[in-house]
């Protein structure tokens, strides 16, 4: 009699157990599905977006950050006076841009990042961002073969219209070669509509044509363009009727 009331103690325990576990596994699953629902969900909405360019021009911004100085207060006034919908920035700590989205208001929720530790003297979390007030999709690092990552791109969708943005930080033992991979990438993926910033201005990128923040395909137009305190801006639209309607304004 006293062994069997051990054992029933013994089972009444360890059914306690398997309960207590199995309720825990069903709470930390819900939030996790609920999660991957959410992001399944708003992924397959943007990606069934067209792709093609805006109708509406997009102001962009691109500065390459001294890892020194960081951001001056010049860029930053010139950052919330232009209220730009794409920043671009090279030679950036990636646990600085949660105060840097703060500093400007919430106005750059969205963004995509990626550490570049192969570039001399960089620093663990030193490399690229996007800032965008729209949503971006499928950030991620820009292949470069065997010599690591050059730069972050992303997918995004402004009315109704899905394109690609990159920002790249090149090296300077192979600066042309990771440009190359770069071009690479972007036909492998059919040859979106994109807007790509450069840490300065270099020629050479093969179907991709040169511009004051780096490069961009032929389906967008520059309206104005111009480089002031370190930084580069520039109003990307529409090319009409196959004719780049380009003018600068210093």
């Amino acid at each position: 009699m006293i062994v069997y009331n051990r054992l029933m103690r013994f089972g009444k325990i360890s059914s306690g157990v398997w309960l207590c576990l199995a309720l825990g596994v069903f709470a930390a699953a819900v939030p996790v599905a609920f999660y991957a629902y959410a992001r399944s969900m708003t992924h397959a909405a943007h990606s069934a977006a067209p792709i093609g360019v805006p109708a509406r021009s997009l102001r962009v911004i691109s500065i390459n950050v001294d890892r020194g100085d960081g951001i001056s207060e010049k860029q930053w006034s010139a950052i919330r006076e232009s209220d730009p919908d794409y920043l671009f920035l090279q030679g950036i700590h990636g646990k600085s841009l949660g105060d840097l989205q703060r500093r400007l208001g919430g106005r750059l929720n969205e963004s995509a990042y990626y550490p570049l530790p192969h570039h001399p003297g960089a620093e663990t979390d030193l490399g690229v961002a996007i800032l965008s007030k729209f949503p971006l999709e499928e950030g991620r690092p820009i292949p470069n073969h065997m010599n690591g990552a050059c730069g972050v791109w992303a997918a995004s969708v402004v009315d109704g219209r899905r394109f690609y943005v990159a920002c790249l930080k090149l090296s300077e033992a192979d600066a042309n070669g990771e440009l190359q991979n770069f071009v690479k990438a972007w036909v492998s993926l059919g040859k979106p509509p994109i807007l790509a910033a450069v840490e300065e201005k270099r020629e050479g990128a093969m179907m991709l044509e040169p511009d004051s923040i780096g490069f961009h395909s032929s389906e967008w137009a520059v309206k104005n363009a111009g480089s002031r305190d370190g930084m580069h801006r520039v109003e990307m639209g529409e090319e009409i009727f196959g004719r780049k309607d380009a003018k600068s304004a210093k």
